[in-house]
């Protein structure tokens, strides 16, 4: 930005006329880490609540908190006041909002959504377009994928594997080695 306000391309010099087209700088505390996915080392930085690293393309608010060993990668984003602890990791284009918590080893991925007081945990896995709300529960060794609901109270345990638009609501607790969709 110059000093009368108006914003030019980096690239090409251009005037920009939308504000949202403009670059955000690198962060001051960028610095390289290898999230161990495939692609070396990214940009990253420590996150101000826990210490937990955040790649420069995935987005952790500042009102949350992911603790030291944890990491969110890729295009996640975890807002409001959930957290990211143990050594979980949030990648891909998953979400975790309100206060759900990703707890233990637990790994959320694809374009998952975790809200309100959900928590994932242990050493669960979720990916693709699920959805977990309200105050369910995932853990121990379930996986659970394709587009499945969980919700309410109910609770997912053991080594379930729940696929194929799959819905678990109100109280309903899966448990063992059940294989649903």
């Amino acid at each position: 930005m110059n000093p009368d306000g108006a914003q030019f391309c980096v690239s090409c010099g251009s005037p920009i006329q939308d504000p949202d087209l403009v670059a955000t700088p690198p962060r001051l505390n960028s610095t390289m880490h290898d999230f161990e996915d495939g692609n070396g080392s990214v940009p990253a930085h420590r996150h101000i609540n826990g210490g937990g690293w955040v790649a420069e393309t995935a987005f952790a608010a500042d009102s949350t908190f992911i603790f030291a060993t944890a990491a969110v990668f890729g295009n996640a984003q975890i807002l409001d006041g959930a957290s990211v602890v143990g050594t979980a990791r949030v990648f891909g284009g998953a979400k975790v909002s309100g206060y759900a918590r990703i707890t233990g080893n637990a790994e959320v991925s694809g374009r998952a959504q975790i809200r309100g007081r959900a928590e994932v945990g242990e050493d669960a896995w979720v990916t693709d377009e699920t959805e977990i709300f309200g105050f369910a529960r995932v853990g121990e060794s379930a996986q659970v994928t394709d587009r499945v609901v969980i919700s309410g109270n109910a609770q997912v345990y053991g080594n379930p594997l729940l696929a194929d638009d799959q819905v678990i609501s109100d109280n309903e607790i899966i448990y063992g080695a059940d294989q649903l969709g």
